[in-house]
């Protein structure tokens, strides 16, 4: 499972996302939809850990980050889900 809860992630000072839970079980298929702008890309970089979001946690499997993540504590994209953008 992949499991992102109250993720916020700001860009230039905009909240971009805020509070956002969004939990995708093994092997489903899911799609994102929404108009320009509403943070679909930026929800996506955030579970996949190519943009750390500022406050909230992503889970894949047993694996869970908090965020903020403490300094000495680095982190890589997850190499076991795709992400189609």
């Amino acid at each position: 499972m992949l499991a992102g809860r109250n993720l916020t992630k700001r860009h230039d000072g905009t909240e971009v996302l805020k509070d956002i839970d969004i939990a995708v079980g093994s092997g489903q298929i899911v799609s994102l939809i929404g108009p320009s702008g509403a943070g679909k890309t930026t929800l996506l970089r955030a579970l996949s850990m190519l943009d750390q979001p500022e406050s909230g946690n992503v889970t894949l499997d047993d694996e869970r980050y908090d965020f903020p993540l403490r300094a000495d504590k680095k982190i890589s994209p997850w190499p076991k889900i795709s992400v189609v953008f």
